[in-house]
């Protein structure tokens, strides 16, 4: 990384634009991924490009238009069309066929995220066969590229089988993909396949494919830590994916939320998608239901917010009992109870009848059956308010500790408190985490 970042000041140095073209390309595609975030490699493959239309290096100039449109989080998927549909005149004039393969072959699967290709589980178009592409293929990496392109492709439409074959003929040739970023989707997805053959009972856990995915995730780990910024959430990912086959439960749910955060974190929105449908998944698969749709329905919002129609239609057409319709006193929450609530603040100067008001608001805004108000001092946690069962009466307290409480489950307030997240139970008493509470109980 850093010999590279000297090569590239020495160049600008001594301005030597013959060579900038393949120094800031060869920088950009087999180094930059691994150290910094992908959104930089947009702005430094675009350098070599003006430059080499400059000075007529065609052949790295195609390459960089080939790898500017394959790392581009920023971008949702009707952009990334519209600059492949730009470039590949541009590429095909450099007649360099395999880098225009490459191309047309993403430019096919972003067609096919938004239900433009000939049907969903295929490529194909008027204009494009995979099969023909694949017999001109001349060179190993081209192939193994291909490859894990469709394995990415298969496993995003849960094909799993078909996902299966493209991992193994990628498995045999995988080293021809050293030091491109493309290496580590392999890694991911090759995990996330076959985490999916089993949870599926395609196949069973032994010890050769234990061997496997440890090694997958070993790699994953590497390159995490030495770029956390690319390829934590993918490592997250994956060890949810391996704890969820015989592990905690409590433990798988927490590493996948951690997938989700990182992902957020770092702007990969497509990850976001993928990382909250799996988690519904895995939530349905222990009939948790309620949960399942709520996680469910944030990766909706995700694939539609990358672009990615047609996968968010083939979600609703596979998982249509979690795509319930929208809940409009509970989305009216924010509002209506901010409002009224501002003004019985504006209206009351007593605490207590502020209480009873702030009690009574969110009942009648939430549906809720019972609700309980809860506030720290001193880093412990009091309860202030609640209203009675199937009452109109709000019951208010002094000094009442949460540890004393018979009123509501303490393990669940601390979860909370501790985690800042949302506790949502289809049937308490059949959660693991929560069937012996007392309170539950």
């Amino acid at each position: 990384y850093e010999f590279g970042k000297l090569a590239i000041k020495i160049n600008e140095k001594f301005n030597d634009l013959k060579l900038k073209c393949r120094i800031t390309f060869m920088y950009s595609a087999f180094i930059l991924p691994w150290n910094e975030h992908w959104k930089e490699l947009y702005p430094n493959f675009k350098n070599a490009i003006e430059t080499g239309y400059q000075t007529g290096d065609l052949y790295y100039m195609a390459y960089s238009y080939s790898h500017l449109i394959q790392r581009v989080p920023h971008m949702n998927i009707n952009e990334i069309i519209e600059k492949i549909e730009a470039y590949i005149p541009i590429i095909e004039y450099a007649k360099r066929q395999v880098v225009v393969d490459h191309a047309k072959m993403l430019y096919q699967v972003y067609k096919n995220y938004i239900g433009k290709t000939k049907d969903r589980l295929s490529l194909d178009d008027d204009s494009f066969n995979t099969k023909e592409l694949y017999d001109n293929l001349d060179n190993t990496v081209a192939k193994t590229g291909y490859h894990v392109v469709l394995l990415k492709f298969y496993y995003f439409y849960h094909e799993y089988n078909k996902a299966n074959e493209h991992m193994q003929q990628a498995y045999k040739t995988i080293d021809s993909l050293v030091s491109l970023p493309m290496t580590a989707d392999y890694y991911l997805y090759a995990t996330l396949t076959t985490c999916a053959l089993m949870k599926n009972d395609k196949i069973k856990l032994n010890k050769n494919i234990k061997k496997e995915l440890k090694n997958n995730i070993k790699m994953m780990k590497r390159w995490a830590k030495h770029c956390p910024l690319n390829y934590k959430h993918s490592l997250l990912f994956m060890l949810a994916e391996y704890e969820s086959i015989s592990g905690s439960f409590v433990n798988t749910i927490d590493l996948y939320d951690k997938a989700i955060s990182s992902a957020k974190k770092n702007g990969f929105i497509e990850f976001q998608a993928l990382i909250n449908e799996r988690l519904s998944i895995y939530y349905l698969s222990k009939r948790k239901k309620k949960i399942s749709s709520m996680y469910m329905t944030e990766a909706s919002k995700a694939y539609l917010q990358w672009g990615a129609t047609e996968k968010n239609n083939f979600l609703k057409e596979n998982f249509s009992a979690l795509f319930l319709k929208e809940n409009k006193t509970t989305t009216s929450l924010d509002f209506n109870s901010i409002t009224k609530a501002s003004q019985a603040i504006s209206k009351t100067i007593n605490y207590k009848d502020l209480l009873k008001s702030l009690i009574k608001i969110l009942i009648e805004n939430t549906g809720a059956k019972k609700a309980i108000l809860i506030t720290r001092k001193n880093n412990k946690l009091y309860i202030e308010a609640e209203n009675a069962h199937k009452t109109d009466t709000v019951n208010l307290y002094d000094n009442y500790m949460l540890d004393k409480s018979t009123i509501v489950s303490e393990k669940v307030v601390n979860y909370v408190n501790r985690t800042l997240k949302t506790v949502v139970l289809d049937d308490a008493l059949e959660d693991d985490d929560y069937a012996n509470d007392k309170y539950i109980i």
